[in-house]
Parts: C-alpha cells; structure tokens; sequence
C-alpha cells in the first residue's frame, strides 16, 4: 500500500474542499497512508480574458493540471467533473468520483429587482451558453412576474466572487451550480465569513433550484473527477474503492451524449442522468450549432418486462382524461393557519392547495410536488423555491445542505382521517368517489394515491393480482410496502400509458 498520495487542485476554495473530500475518503479505507495536499493555477484562473464560449477554451481549467499528474509530480488530481475536456489524454484520465453532489443549477434574484410584476429588462449574470439557453426557454413558466426582455452578462471567477460581484453589481440575477454551495456550507474547514456571505445572498435574494426535467445541467455537474496517470495501478485501485460505481457510468454516459455534438463550453445543451426507484432517468435539452432542438426527458435502459406485450386501451385504468378524476375536490379555507407559519418548507401536493389564496411569509420556502403545480402556484403570484418534479416529497430534503436552519416540512394536502402526521395542513377533502363499472375487469392499473389504491382494493379485492404501476414518489413507496416488487413505477402517467397500452392517450 501507498504510503503517501500527493492530491492537486486549483487554487480557489471549492477546488480545495474538493481535494480535502477526496483525500478524507482515502483517510477512511486507508488510515495510515499520508494524504498532502497541493494546489496549481490553470490556465483559464490565470488568464481572465479568456472566452469560455470559444471552442479553444476546453480544458482551460484542467490541461496544465492534468500535465503534472502525467510529469508524476503529484498522484491524483481533483476537478470539478465538468470542467474536464470530453477527451482525455492518453496518458491520464479521470479514474472515478465520489458520490455525486445535487447536479443542478440555483437562480438568485436580488429581492429590490422584482418589487414590480412587471420590468422592462431582466438581467442575468452568467457565461454559459447552455445556462442562457435553458433560461431562456423556462424561466417565464416558473416566476411570478413579467419582463419585456432577458438580458444576459458574463461573469467570471471562483463561487464566492461570482456572489460579491453580483451583490455589487447593478444586475438583477446569477445562476451558479448547486453543488458548489452544498460542498461549502457543509465543509467543516471554510471561514465561517464565507458561509455567512453565502447565507447573505440567500435572504437578501429570492432563490430557485432549477428542475433538472426542464433544464438539464452540464454533463459532470456536482460530480468530482479523480484524475490518475493510466500506468499508476496502484493508486488506479485506490480510486476504484472509493468511486461511486453508479455516479461514474451515469457522467460517462452524459458525456459521451455530449461528445456526439461536439463538446466543449460553447455547446447550448444540458444532459443529466441519474437513478431512481432503480430506473435510469436522463434529461437533455438544448439546440445543436447546427440549429436542431434536442429535447427529450424519460427513463432509458428500462428492463424488459415478461408481461410487458401491449394491452387494449379498455383494459387499463385509467384510461381516459375523465376517469383521472372520479371524485370532487371540496376546498377548506386554512388561510388563518397558513400564514402564522413561519421558516418552514411548505410542501404543495397539488395546484389546487392555495385556491384560497393565503398570504404566505416570506421566511417559508415553497416546493411543488410537480412542475404543473409549479406553474399554476406562480400564475397566483406566489414565488416557488423548488419542485420535487413528481419523484415524491423526499427529494426535498437535497435543499437542506445549503440551508443554515433546520427547517420543519408542512404538507398540504387533503384530509385523510387515516394520516394523524403532525405536519399536514388539510386544505381540501374528497368527496363522491365513484369507480367505472367494469373496474373489476381490468387488468392494469396506474395509482395516483396510497389512498385510491386502498379504497380500490377494499372494494374490489380481486385487483390485488393484476399489473399495477404508479409514479416515483409516495405512492410508490407506499404501493412496495404492500405488494413488494410487483410494482412499477414510471416518470408520469402518459409514459405508462405509452408503454402499457396499444392505443394512443384518448
């Protein structure tokens, strides 16, 4: 075994964190090998003018770094995943990575910029095209104002002088990776002055996580590349045990996704992959330099399934845009307990939660439980943090890294007498619940609720035995307990749809 690694990274403060993350992992399986740590100035640090948009700017942030790990002048070298060049060199190449952080990207927008609903201009700093492009196609959708025309201003430098430039600046907007804030508020060795200009920008700003469905990030975002020279086996094998097997293919797949159209920073096109429930989910949007618009959000390398032949549309449930609504929704009006809650993550189950309006404190953060809800909360002029994007109420809890407080979660949702949890506020009830009438005669079934699914099985027994699918949240987790791996999950409703069914979507 080594007795000594010698880690290099950029000079800057993340890069630092980085390579402490990853000589901490090496600490672990390997106490008595002696970590140093060391750092380097790249090419795109020392040279300020560079254009990053240009095709000549790939791999200005690693090339002369990866050098000194093929001079064998250190070990490993850290990066940030993304900045790597899609090609590596023959010498070395990037071996493994930790388990990746959040992969998307935050908006901040400084609180004076939107005191009106409506500006003429809206301006964001940011130097990457795929960002500007992204923005350009969702962010009307998920804010609650309006702006005539969204202008674009580069920006360059280490996170936490992005963040004092901007809150300098006379710009209304920044958009920066997640990643980077998580890794600095939950470092242990960052100043404390760092952390609390970082907890600044988040009051003095209102903040959205960008949803990775609508806006893909760049291929490697949040993902640490360990760098090696090929021939060095033994620290290869040290990597090895510290990577995250399943972060590693999902990055390579997103790169070489990317390398079909060219790579490098000047490219307008967002991938990201990742797991869940055991389904592979990719994201990728954007317009080639060739003008053609990519766009495609679903589950890839789904397994085939032995009872997988398609089914006449009559014999699934539900099969048409009425019977997704058997029951009456009755709205209560919680407005007197809605807005004495205070620093709380307000979860929004459906778009229906607020129709009565309440006023909402500006120390809660709201998240949707999916994108539709996102989209009618703003129409009302409410500002949406975040959204778990239809894969269940836990996804909430990747915020709590960046966050200083400790901030309790309320549920709004329906009444249901069966659920005694202390954080749900009921803001409507279902009424007159009425199942078709050859419900029993149908044998593949997609559950929107552990409720409806209950009610179902309650009255009609039977069922128990069918094909039964449902979405990647809550009800997924609920549906396992009971029927165990008998069922599915998918993105939505149309993607089981598309698959079960030989029809199309009535």
């Amino acid at each position: 075994m080594l007795s000594h690694i010698k880690i290099v990274t950029r000079q800057s403060l993340l890069a630092r964190i980085q390579g402490q993350s990853v000589g901490d992992e090496i600490k672990t399986l390997f106490p008595k090998t002696e970590i140093s740590y060391h750092t380097s100035k790249s090419i795109g640090d020392i040279n300020q003018n560079l254009d990053l948009k240009s095709s000549e700017s790939r791999g200005v942030f690693t090339s002369n770094i990866s050098e000194s790990i093929i001079s064998r002048k250190y070990d490993i070298a850290v990066h940030s995943w993304k900045d790597y060049p899609i090609q590596g060199t023959q010498y070395s190449d990037i071996v493994g990575t930790l388990s990746r952080k959040d992969s998307r990207d935050i908006l901040f927008v400084k609180k004076d910029s939107i005191k009106n609903d409506h500006k003429k201009n809206f301006s964001v700093l940011t130097s990457s095209p795929r960002r500007r492009y992204g923005l350009e196609k969702v962010l009307s959708q998920i804010v609650p104002f309006k702006y005539d025309n969204l202008i674009f201003r580069d920006l360059r430098g280490n996170i936490d002088s992005r963040l004092k430039k901007f809150l300098k600046s006379g710009e209304d907007a920044v958009v920066v990776a997640k990643a980077a804030i998580d890794r600095i508020m939950e470092s242990k060795k960052v100043n404390s002055d760092i952390k609390d200009q970082i907890s600044y920008c988040m009051e003095d700003c209102k903040w959205i996580i960008l949803p990775l469905s609508i806006y893909p990030t760049a291929p490697g975002q949040g993902a640490l590349g360990i760098e090696a020279r090929l021939d060095n086996t033994q620290v290869i094998n040290i990597i090895k045990k510290i990577s995250n097997n399943i972060d590693y293919k999902n990055v390579k797949k997103e790169r070489a996704i990317l390398s079909k159209y060219g790579g490098g920073c000047s490219q307008k096109i967002g991938v990201s992959i990742w797991e869940k429930n055991g389904l592979t989910i990719q994201s990728l949007s954007g317009i080639t330099e060739e003008g053609e618009v990519i766009n495609f959000y679903g589950t890839i390398n789904r397994k085939i399934l032995s009872d997988s032949t398609p089914v006449p549309a009559e014999n699934v449930f539900p099969n048409s845009i009425k019977e997704r609504s058997l029951y009456k929704r009755i709205s209560f009006n919680q407005n007197k307990l809605i807005r004495n809650i205070e620093n709380s993550i307000i979860y929004l189950s459906r778009k229906n939660v607020l129709n009565q309006k309440p006023t909402i404190k500006s120390s809660n953060i709201l998240w949707s439980s999916g994108l539709t809800t996102w989209y009618n909360v703003v129409k009302n002029g409410y500002w949406v943090n975040g959204s778990s994007e239809s894969l269940g109420e836990l996804e909430v809890n990747k915020i709590k890294a960046m966050l200083n407080n400790d901030y309790p979660l309320l549920k709004l949702t329906f009444s249901n007498k069966s659920d005694n949890s202390d954080n749900i506020v009921d803001t409507y009830r279902i009424e007159d619940l009425i199942f078709p009438n050859d419900f029993q005669n149908r044998t593949h079934f997609f559950w929107t609720s552990p409720i409806l699914f209950q009610l179902a099985l309650k009255k009609y027994p039977e069922i128990i035995d069918r094909d039964h699918s449902c979405g990647m949240g809550n009800t997924y987790d609920r549906l396992a307990k009971i029927l165990g791996n008998q069922v599915k999950c998918f993105l939505s409703y149309n993607e089981w749809f598309e698959t079960t069914t030989i029809n199309n979507l009535k």
